[in-house]
């Protein structure tokens, strides 16, 4: 396959639809969905390494949703990758626990995280709101 080029499957199980598509970018992506496929199509600009120029390339639908919603995923991923609890076990279900356990503590920071920035956020607007009434 080159650059640009998108294959989908289509299947249904349960009376429910699936979609796999697999696209080639720089390397090929494969995205099972039951809520969007391949069409529309849209396009992207990519660098090409051969004519070192940008070039316009054709990208599925669903890899268009997958990159407009992947944010919180990605970021809980990275985390994990860079703070993993560094046990191991050979016990299977160990090892999942340990994951669990990083999933929840990754989670629970983050949403520290965004309740403090909302009482700072908070706390600016009354400063503000102060300061005005004393001018």
């Amino acid at each position: 396959m080159e650059q640009g080029h998108s294959m989908e499957f289509v299947g249904n199980y349960n009376d429910v639809e699936m979609s796999v598509t697999a696209w080639k970018d720089n390397k090929t992506v494969i995205l099972a969905s039951t809520f969007a496929g391949e069409k529309p199509l849209g396009k992207v600009m990519r660098y090409d390494k051969k004519t070192k120029n940008r070039v316009e390339i054709i990208r599925p639908h669903v890899i268009e949703e997958y990159n407009k919603h992947m944010k919180g995923v990605d970021l809980l991923e990275s985390i994990i990758a860079r703070h993993k609890i560094l046990m191991k076990s050979k016990k299977w279900y160990m090892t999942i626990f340990f994951h669990l356990l990083d999933l929840v503590i990754v989670y629970a920071w983050l949403q520290y995280k965004i309740v403090e920035t909302d009482k700072k956020s908070k706390n600016k607007k009354k400063s503000n709101e102060f300061k005005k009434i004393q001018i």
